[in-house]
């Protein structure tokens, strides 16, 4: 009988905490997505603009400087599959989110199998050493996953992080089994499958994979047979990015496997203007090869009408309006990045204060640093790559989002590496420390699901929805092209349900200009946004008193419409 049950596969061990996990897990998160069903950010409209043109048969669509493919790729088969109307299509989206959410659970009991498979073969240093039980070192890893699934990548963030989540944990667990001895040509194939896949879906899992195979070459056993093997593993990778690269080079006209990485640097570090009009400087920083073209300085007025698509075109292909601009280093530039990316670990680190505790708690009573550091050095082809991405990101910028996947890996490494002290009440000192920590892990996600409910029993109205229909009965078709005047942060949401694309602007810093401006400079400007090919000008920054001679409420939104026809 033993045999037997040590014969089914992972898949189907459906103990009672298992069980548990997964009915508790899809509930709160499809929750927490119907709770944002009426909320889309900027990145995501781009991901969805994409999508949209690539089902249209536009397939160069997916070859963008700043935006990956493969997350937009995902969406076009599912809402080719769904076919949701534009009132539902952020709720298919969502939904879309929560199954890439299971899947990646699903790769992360893989990885937990792997984990123990890799535990059981190492050699140890002696008989009586013990390791941390594996039922508590799971107990461990579903509450941080499940916390991190709700504070640091939910299930409404519409980017595709949680496939970079899902590949990093696949990743992780190729590299436990062929540290276990199964590296079969299959394992290490299995191996490039993975890092060429994240790359497809951030640009910055290209250069993280140098830290995946060079570590896993100083790791490797048997080095003549494996290294062969692990060469295929690259090959793959290669493979996978070589028409993705070549793509991006020749539309740059220079080598590049993606410009989100420079772009970034010199934002937050160089000080270049931040995802807007750069039209150059600070010095140093390079010269734009097309800029966003400003017609006018007082107010100043940018058109964007051709050649980038996309609800917001600015948005939509960054590293078109920001290429010729030079990242280069700079120490107070570079320092203060540092600063703000340690600023964000840190945050971390004091929300997960319970298990940091505990680990810290475990590691003083076991009182052997030595033998945990020799464990956790063992361990380094898996949490070596994790650290290595957390320091690349801490020199240009990090969010939350962007973590989950190498910080499990880190701290599983870490309570793995754990030995229990000879002597007897050991076991029960480490189950008690490890529950407090799940417990107030628990009460934290229980805060957070309940946050989620309450919006989602108190939230009805779709106020960009709202928008959009008023833009029809305004006068403006989809499919038809408009100005703004104001903060163009989250308006390509309602502009995108609208079926409209932006084509010009006077950006927020230029609103009093154009409140205060003569009459004469007002229909200059109106006349400029028709040139562009404009069809209205939409606002929501101008009081009641300039709204007049034209401007047109749309609904009780806030927004205000004024058609161009005529000027």
């Amino acid at each position: 009988m033993a045999a037997s049950s040590r014969a089914r596969p992972w898949f189907a061990d459906w103990t009672g905490w298992r069980i548990a996990v997964w009915i508790s897990m899809p509930v709160c998160w499809f929750v927490q997505a119907a709770s944002y069903r009426h909320v889309a950010t900027p990145d995501g409209i781009n991901y969805l603009d994409m999508a949209g043109a690539f089902t249209k048969g536009n397939w160069g669509a997916l070859v963008n400087g700043y935006w990956s493919p493969l997350y937009p790729f995902l969406l076009s088969i599912w809402l080719r599959l769904t076919n949701p109307s534009p009132y539902r299509e952020v709720e298919s989206v969502l939904f879309l989110n929560c199954l890439l959410l299971m899947l990646t659970l699903l790769l992360f009991e893989y990885f937990l199998r792997c984990l123990q498979e890799f535990a059981e073969s190492a050699p140890r240093g002696s008989a009586e050493e013990k390791s941390v039980p594996f039922g508590l070192l799971k107990a461990i890893g579903y509450t941080l996953f499940f916390w991190m699934s709700l504070y640091l990548l939910p299930p409404n963030t519409m980017t595709p992080d949680v496939l970079v989540w899902a590949l990093v944990l696949a990743t992780g667990a190729c590299l436990l089994r062929i540290q276990s001895g199964k590296n079969s040509w299959a394992a290490f194939a299995a191996l490039g499958v993975s890092v060429g896949a994240g790359y497809l879906a951030k640009a910055f899992m290209l250069p993280a994979a140098f830290f995946v195979f060079g570590l896993s070459g100083i790791y490797l056993g048997r080095r003549r047979q494996n290294l062969p093997k692990l060469l295929l593993a690259a090959v793959i990778v290669s493979l996978m990015a070589a028409p993705l690269i070549l793509s991006l080079s020749k539309q740059k006209g220079r080598f590049t496997f993606g410009d989100t990485g420079r772009i970034n640097y010199a934002e937050f570090v160089n000080g270049v203007v931040y995802f807007s009009h750069w039209q150059g400087g600070p010095p140093g920083a390079g010269t734009p090869l097309h800029p966003t073209r400003k017609l006018l300085d007082a107010p100043p007025v940018y058109e964007y009408a051709f050649p980038v698509g996309g609800t917001y075109p600015v948005g939509y292909d960054v590293s078109y309006w920001y290429d010729g601009v030079r990242p280069h280093f700079e120490l107070r530039g570079q320092l203060s990045a540092l600063r703000k990316c340690l600023d964000s670990y840190f945050e971390i680190f004091v929300e997960l204060g319970a298990v940091v505790a505990g680990f810290l708690a475990l590691l003083y009573w076991m009182q052997h640093f030595r033998l945990f550091l020799r464990n956790f050095l063992a361990l380094g082809f898996l949490w070596g790559p994790c650290v290595a991405a957390l320091f690349l990101y801490a020199l240009v910028h990090v969010e939350w989002r962007f973590l989950p996947g190498f910080l499990l890996l880190i701290a599983m490494s870490l309570f793995l590496s754990l030995r229990l002290p000879q002597g007897n009440g050991q076991l029960e000192y480490v189950r008690a420390v490890v529950v407090g920590a799940v417990v107030t892990l628990s009460i934290q996600i229980a805060w957070g699901v309940g946050h989620g409910g309450a919006r989602l029993a108190t939230a009805s109205a779709y106020p960009e929805w709202a928008i959009a229909e008023a833009l029809h009965r305004g006068g403006v078709a989809p499919g038809e092209r408009i100005a703004f005047i104001g903060s163009m942060w989250n308006q390509p949401f309602w502009a995108h349900l609208a079926g409209v694309t932006f084509v010009a602007e006077i950006p927020a810093e230029g609103t009093d200009a154009f409140l205060f401006a003569s009459p004469e400079i007002k229909a200059h400007v109106f006349h400029l946004f028709k040139q562009a090919g404009a069809k209205a000008v939409v606002t929501r920054s101008l009081p009641p008193e300039a709204l007049s001679n034209g401007w047109r409420p749309l609904g009780d939104t806030g927004y205000h419409v004024f058609l161009l026809d005529g000027q």
